[in-house]
């Protein structure tokens, strides 16, 4: 299915939707405070070693320690206590950013990524093709091109080395087995524990991750973004680098194009069905429940069909949901009891159906005698409602509240729908005032800086933050002057 991609880029944030007929259906968020550590390496320090659960902590020169699977091990052994000792050192790549309570997920597999292949270098394991390349002919000239290659480890060849030439492939292969080099040197040479290689730049990891679907459109909001994505299509889709569209407009991006209340609709506890019934979503520490409500729905006089007609709808909507939200681990969906266990196939097939194709491998299996279906999907990433917000400790932790950075973002984008669109044109400046709780305030002072300064220079507003007594953290109020 055709796609439309939007990239919507601020001081404070990254987003990128992906979207069909209209509708979002994924949304990335990077945080430029916080950028991801994802793809980068590391020298560290086994600090403890969990022989119980098979897992070490590594210091890695950071606030919190990392942590090591066995099964992210290297070599023949996968229990950690016989392959690691504590204090030993060692090179190891960030699997997985920060999850909730948890410290960055590392390997010893490591991977570096190019445009048509990457290489693992310390891998046994037989090179492979992307799925995605379909035609036999190609993918047996592409399989005798990496037996030329004669990697010392392993490759697996991207969509994106689909056509091209053989030359350009064996070049980029030079280029990883000549970084990979230079990283076991530096390793070897520097003397403290910390970084030796940043990650892939996030843009690009969450561009490629959409680049195997068809995208018709790409629409970029800002100059300095347009040009490095452009330059780096270039390389390997030369039509879509034509098509990118520079956003120049004074209004909002995602407003433009409806997809600043489907953005925010994506972090509420309630998503409403169109037949009148609604989803509850309640995210635990082990789980994450969805709770299916008929609520204004009022069916048909077969009350069997009636019910199964529900469940479809809030089935498809769940499956939409699950990837909008980057829900993860175990996910229990309470649908309406049914009549028949046919209907529950039919139900579970249709949740099937909607996540098909979800590269973060889900697994739907068979609706329980209490009428929930079960599915599992990897957790590669916090939630968007993790992402977004943090425990209450009013409440105990039962509740979510946002963070400081979730709110300035809030009031940021507040700011900027409310802007009329003539003062860019005019040249004048528009002052407005911001009556906040001081945490908010002292944060945006010390922390946003470029933000401010781009509602000056891009939009003609001058912000003037005020400390309001009374006034709680999540809550401000916006006055023109």
């Amino acid at each position: 299915m055709p796609i439309d991609v939007f990239i919507n880029v601020r001081p404070y944030q990254t987003r990128i939707a992906s979207v069909e007929k209209g509708r979002l259906k994924q949304i990335f968020y990077h945080r430029n405070k916080s950028p991801s550590q994802v793809g980068a390496l590391y020298k560290g320090r086994v600090s403890k070693i969990t022989k119980s659960l098979n897992f070490a902590f590594v210091d890695l020169g950071l606030e919190r320690s990392g942590f090591l699977y066995g099964k992210d091990l290297m070599g023949t052994t996968k229990e950690v206590s016989k392959a690691l000792k504590t204090g030993q050192e060692i090179l190891v790549q960030i699997k997985a950013d920060p999850i909730r309570n948890k410290g960055v997920r590392l390997t010893q597999e490591i991977s570096l990524a190019g445009i048509y292949l990457v290489y693992l270098p310390k891998q046994k394991t037989k090179s492979t093709l992307s799925r995605q390349i379909k035609s036999p002919e190609e993918r047996k000239r592409l399989n005798e091109i990496v037996k030329k290659l004669k990697a010392p480890g392993a490759l697996i060849v991207r969509t994106f080395a689909n056509e091209q030439k053989e030359k350009q492939i064996e070049k980029e292969f030079a280029q990883l087995k000549e970084e990979w080099k230079n990283l076991q040197e530096q390793f070897k040479s520097q003397k403290s524990l910390g970084k030796i290689k940043s990650g892939e730049d996030p843009l690009f990891v969450f561009l490629t991750d959409l680049l195997a679907g068809d995208i018709q459109r790409l629409t970029i909001d800002d100059k300095e973004a347009f040009k490095k994505t452009t330059k780096w299509l270039k390389a390997f889709r030369p039509d879509l680098a034509k098509r990118a569209e520079l956003y120049t407009s004074a209004e909002s991006l995602f407003e433009k194009f409806h997809l600043e209340s489907q953005a925010q609709t994506a972090n509420q506890k309630k998503a409403l069905l169109k037949n009148g019934g609604f989803l509850i979503f309640e995210e635990l520490e082990a789980f994450t429940v969805i709770d299916v409500n008929s609520g204004r729905f009022k069916g048909r006089k077969n009350t069997a069909q009636s019910l199964l007609e529900l469940n479809l709808e809030a089935a498809r909507k769940i499956a939409e949901q699950i990837q909008l939200r980057h829900l993860g681990g175990i996910i229990l969906v309470d649908f309406i009891d049914m009549e028949t266990a046919e209907d529950g196939e039919k139900v579970v097939a249709c949740l099937e159906q909607g996540l098909k194709g979800d590269k973060s491998h889900p697994r739907v299996f068979k609706m329980g005698e209490l009428g929930m279906a079960q599915i599992t999907r990897k957790r590669s990433a916090n939630s968007l409602s993790h992402f977004m917000t943090e425990a209450c400790p009013t409440c105990g932790g039962l509740g979510r509240k946002k963070t400081i950075p979730t709110i300035a973002t809030d009031l940021f984008l507040k700011v900027e729908r409310m802007a009329p669109k003539s003062f860019p044109l005019l040249k004048r400046k528009q002052q407005v005032r911001v009556l906040c709780h001081p945490k908010l305030k002292s944060y945006i002072e010390e922390k946003e800086s470029e933000s401010l300064e781009f509602l000056k220079k891009r939009l003609s507003i001058l912000l003037a933050l005020k400390e309001k007594p009374g006034l709680e953290l999540g809550t401000f109020r916006i006055e023109k002057l």
